[in-house]
């Protein structure tokens, strides 16, 4: 067997236990479900840090948090620090990223690439709604020519909601990978092509608006109650929770009758939506 193709799949704050493949009854992802019937399904994965930049450090750097130093949301990785694309960009593969990094600070990545990132295409977008003016930022391009009058309202900070589907950031990103994959093929040539999803992210409120209508909410669990040391309704407090950027009215809480809002699960499940097209990858030698 010669050396497979990869493509990497990331997404963000997806719960396993929001996926019917796990169970779940009241939220259908009939995409990812077969991915995991396919492949496997991991029961007992943790990651090496619960916070998005130093866990998403050690998956491309293969090490240890404390091995690459990225301890914050906020750190930069260092730049003698290689990540895995670069490592197989060497061995001879085709190297491309659609979406979002992040092994270092937003801020960081915005005006400036890590010198080992790899990537020899390199369309990043960190968030849908912010970072729109960087120059490495290829979703603004694609949203910019699509709906120019919304995308002059997010570089003004207005807040946006929900996005329909052919201008979401996950639809983008799994266009973009299934195009170079269909391009790498056509060519021969072995790729490592990492499709990485902003989404599902709080407040979780720009999911397409007919995704509601896949939550059937009464069978939606009791939401948690909020535990101590975490932040007030207010934002106070010495804990976790972070106050929505975009809509305080949607999203991030849980409603009067006890149960988590439908806004989550419905962003939870656009995530099965562009992994629709990844079912014909496997004929590609992707692994």
């Amino acid at each position: 067997m010669g050396r497979p193709n990869i493509l990497l799949v990331i997404v963000d704050q997806l719960r396993a236990d929001w996926l019917s493949c796990y169970g779940v009854d009241w939220l259908a992802t009939p995409s990812l479900d077969r991915l995991a019937s396919a492949g496997t399904r991991f029961s007992q994965c943790i990651v090496n840090n619960p916070i998005c930049t130093p866990s998403r450090a050690s998956i491309l750097t293969g090490k240890e948090v404390p091995g690459h130093g990225v301890f914050r949301l906020k750190d930069v990785l260092p730049d003698h620090e290689r990540l895995v694309s670069e490592q197989l960009r060497r061995a001879g593969y085709r190297t491309a990223l659609f979406g979002k990094l992040h092994v270092s600070a937003r801020l960081e990545e915005e005006v400036r690439r890590h010198p080992d990132d790899g990537f020899e295409v390199y369309e990043w977008c960190h968030d849908p709604c912010v970072g729109l003016s960087s120059p490495f930022n290829a979703y603004a391009c694609r949203l910019e020519d699509r709906d120019p009058e919304r995308f002059r309202a997010l570089l003004a900070g207005r807040p946006d909601g929900y996005r329909p589907e052919p201008l979401h950031l996950s639809t983008w990103a799994a266009d973009r990978a299934s195009d170079y994959i269909r391009e790498m093929a056509a060519r021969g040539q072995r790729f490592f092509c990492m499709m990485s999803l902003f989404d599902p992210h709080d407040p979780y409120d720009d999911y397409p608006i007919e995704l509601l209508d896949r939550v059937d909410q009464a069978r939606l669990p009791l939401a948690a109650p909020l535990k101590w040391g975490m932040a007030d309704d207010d934002g106070t407090g010495p804990g976790l929770r972070r106050k929505p950027r975009r809509s305080a009215s949607r999203g991030n809480a849980e409603d009067r009758s006890g149960r988590d809002r439908p806004a989550r699960p419905a962003a939870s499940g656009y995530t099965d939506q562009p992994t629709r097209s990844l079912s014909f990858f496997r004929a590609w030698g992707c692994c």
